[in-house]
């Protein structure tokens, strides 16, 4: 099992959360208070057709993805 530490980030937690949003702003949308939002990334690997990758996120619950 991977575990992730906030060094593991790809980019600025401030500057994500500066980008999304712009881009809800955009589309006439905006951040609501109390709402949770994923900020960076927690590695960077390749992702490949046909995987799917889960996680847990303590608090908010699980994730999964599938890639095609």
């Amino acid at each position: 099992r991977l575990v992730a530490r906030s060094s593991d980030e790809v980019d600025n937690h401030f500057s994500s959360l500066a980008r999304l949003a712009m881009g809800l702003h955009a589309h006439g949308l905006a951040l609501e208070p109390g709402q949770k939002v994923i900020t960076g990334a927690l590695g960077r690997f390749q992702a490949r057709a046909g995987e799917n990758w889960s996680t847990t996120f303590e608090g908010i619950g699980d994730v999964e993805v599938q890639f095609s």
